[in-house]
């Protein structure tokens, strides 16, 4: 990209940290990331740079200081280059000690970066820009490449994702909303003020009296109408301990209508530092439940080159066995039944050459069950759900049950089925072939339709994908063969487990995730 290269005057060979680099001057770059947030090209960043020149420590190194910085495209990485010539940031023949620091918004009058502007306002309109202060800090021996900055806030950053039923049955036009302590604990601290920032320092002075201990977001005076499903609303808020009880937020409509919802009601004595993102996604009624909307998805494969399961996005399989759908307010979870005869093996897989990113599960019995856990609200009576299952087996169990749970019992339809090769012939929800019939890691797509008799007002949609018979399993061998054999409890226990595989793979991408719809 030009507008992000190096200016080099009779540049020679570049080291790391610029010993022995033969230039007479050079042009500073940087690459800026921007936690919890994205980079505008409208942004404008402030930048003191320094360094020690002909033994003269703190030189500046720029014409206009602060100089001014401008992201080459809108992300949360870009590139940072200079506005104008005279903010154009020189390393001469020589220099080293270099010292960069920064912030954004830019203010043309402030001066002392000792005291730029932190407050965070305790009264905020919905839809204006968020002003928050982010400042960044570095010290490098070289400066060939662009220099790293991570721009950070003094604040914290509260997201909350609002139902559109938060205080009307749908569609609330909300007219106020308020970030408080919950009952009779309150915060130690206040959590807006005016305030200023030191960057040197890293410390943040606030004006005395100005403190306030909850934070009031104006809708406007004909209210906003939130949208189907979710709106995420985003305010600044001073580092806190969580009291006992949490915090509360209120919602009030332009009826006047109220409904007051825990926030971080289970987090007493969680301290949230500078900096930190804190995303909730809040529920409209006590109960907790936070309802899904359909479908419900546990994404499978790459997008974009970059494997959708990971240790990163799915945390909690290795540990707990559990798989968050899009919508992490669902779960699946694999249970492993006590008449397992032998330990079950749980991996993390990713192969691009076969778009194969998946949880996956070596050693399955009769009895384990992978449990969908979707929490809804007014599901009615009579709604029938589809099950989509884009299963990979090899060497995995032939026969498995599809159960909900409707009202207070587990269903389970079933039907009989034959083993592709004629031996086992069995009554079950499922019969999963080898993963390679349609071809090499192709995987088989199956659905499973229910419909429940019974309405769930507001709680959990349950159902359990469950082996029926963890000893007629299918060929171990990678080849496709519609040939079957019997494993015994016994020999359950010397098997190679790693040619008793269960993932969910679709190598051709038709389908991208394991789903649940209505």
């Amino acid at each position: 990209m030009a507008v992000a290269a190096l200016t080099l005057v009779a540049c020679g060979e570049a080291e790391e940290n610029n010993h022995g680099l033969k230039y007479d001057s050079l042009d500073v770059n940087f690459s800026a990331t921007k936690a919890g947030s994205e980079w505008s090209e409208d942004d404008v960043v402030g930048v003191r740079a320094t360094c020690t020149r002909n033994g003269t420590e703190n030189v500046l190194m720029s014409a206009n200081d602060p100089a001014c910085f401008t992201p080459v495209a809108a992300s949360q990485q870009a590139y940072l280059v200079k506005k104008s010539d005279g903010d154009n940031i020189i390393a001469r023949s020589g220099d080293h000690n270099y010292r960069f620091y920064a912030y954004t918004p830019y203010d043309a009058s402030i001066k002392d970066l000792s005291k730029l502007p932190a407050s965070i306002p305790d009264e905020v309109v919905f839809g204006e820009p968020l002003q928050s202060l982010y400042v960044a800090e570095a010290s490098v021996t070289g400066v060939v490449a662009p220099v790293a900055m991570d721009f950070q806030t003094p604040s914290c950053l509260l997201t909350l994702e609002i139902p559109d039923d938060i205080v009307a049955m749908s569609n609330t036009v909300l007219k106020k909303m308020v970030v408080k302590a919950s009952g009779d604990h309150p915060l130690t601290s206040d959590i807006a003020y005016e305030a200023t920032y030191d960057i040197y320092t890293g410390k943040t002075t606030v004006v005395n009296g100005s403190g306030a201990r909850e934070i009031t977001m104006d809708f406007g005076a004909n209210g906003y109408e939130l949208s189907a499903g979710y709106t995420p609303v985003t305010v600044l808020i001073a580092p806190f301990t969580v009291p006992e009880g949490g915090l509360r937020v209120e919602f009030t409509d332009v009826d006047g209508a109220t409904n007051t919802v825990p926030l971080l009601a289970n987090q007493a004595g969680t301290s949230y530092a500078a900096g930190e993102v804190i995303s909730q996604t809040l529920s409209s009624s006590s109960d907790g439940i936070i309802p899904c909307t359909s479908p419900v998805e546990w994404p499978i494969g790459y997008r974009d080159g970059v494997g959708v399961f990971n240790t990163t996005t799915q945390p909690l399989w290795m540990t707990d066995h559990i798989w968050t759908a899009s919508q992490p307010q669902a779960t699946m979870t694999y249970e492993v039944s006590e008449d397992n005869p032998a330990p079950v093996k749980i991996e993390v897989n990713n192969f691009v050459q076969y778009n194969y990113s998946s949880g996956c599960v070596k050693g399955s019995w009769t009895g384990d069950y992978f449990e969908f856990d979707v929490p809804v609200r007014n599901f009615k009576a009579g709604t029938e759900v589809t099950l989509t299952l884009p299963t990979y087996g090899r060497g995995a169990p032939l026969f498995w049950d599809v159960y909900y749970l409707d009202g207070e019992e587990w269903k389970c339809d079933r039907s009989s089925h034959t083993s592709p090769d004629g031996q086992f012939t069995m009554t079950s929800t499922l019969m999963i072939e080898h993963g390679n019939r349609d071809g090499s890691f192709e995987g088989i797509k199956y659905e499973v339709k229910m419909r429940f008799e019974n309405a769930i007002q507001s709680g959990h949609l349950k159902i359990r994908f469950q082996v029926a018979h963890g000893g007629y399993i299918t060929n171990p061998a990678g080849a496709y063969s519609t040939a079957c054999r019997e494993l015994t409890a016994e020999e359950r226990k010397t098997f190679d487990i790693g040619a008793t595989l269960f993932a969910f793979v679709n190598k051709s991408g038709n389908v991208n995730s394991v789903k649940i719809e209505w």
